[in-house]
């Protein structure tokens, strides 16, 4: 009886262990044009395994229809295409519906990563993410349906980190602000 009840407590251990290894992440935020790009950059600082990214804001064609690609980025502007998705086939992740995009992959091992999101037609031009998108010199169109996306990573592990990639948007209202401080900062100079 003491063996078994030795062996329900470090399965149970066990168990509990390989959940606090589970990473999580949820993304939400909006595309300005039809030829806008979301970036959602993380690293991994450990080998993790079945990573799993997905969207699920199509919503049976309410809003835009998102397509997702990974990148192995060797730096800022430069990298490599390690899968591209416009509509998942197979089973659905809970909300997904019929254009919604999923990539899944054994494993990933450490190094820097960019998630992006686009609206379909935006594919990537190449398998080099210096490359740009298919929209990218287009001028910018109005989405067919609503700009907001949710996408989500998921990974066993925990060596994921996420970093905030300003989007374009983001950084004009940035540049908006400074500027205000500074024509402020020469009035009251001036005065």
């Amino acid at each position: 009886m003491k063996t078994s009840a030795k062996t329900i407590a470090a399965a149970a251990f066990s168990l509990a262990t390989g959940l606090s290894q589970a990473a999580s992440f949820d993304f939400s935020g909006s595309l300005a044009f039809d030829n806008s790009v979301a970036k959602i950059a993380f690293n991994v600082d450990a080998t993790v395994s079945a990573v799993t990214l997905w969207t699920d804001s199509f919503g049976d064609g309410s809003n835009f229809d998102p397509v997702i690609q990974l990148w192995a980025m060797s730096g800022p502007t430069s990298g490599s295409l390690l899968g591209e998705n416009d509509d998942f086939s197979g089973v659905a992740i809970a909300g997904q519906t019929s254009a919604d995009s999923t990539l899944s992959f054994a494993a990933l091992v450490p190094g820097s990563y960019l998630l992006t999101i686009v609206a379909n037609p935006n594919f990537a031009l190449s398998t080099s993410y210096a490359d740009g998108f298919s929209l990218g010199a287009a001028a910018p169109g109005a989405l067919v349906g609503a700009p907001g996306y949710s996408a989500h990573l998921s990974a066993s592990g925990d060596g994921i980190t996420v970093s905030a990639v300003p989007e374009p948007a983001s950084w004009a209202l940035m540049l908006l602000g400074a500027a205000g401080v500074l024509l402020a900062a020469g009035k009251r100079r001036a005065a």
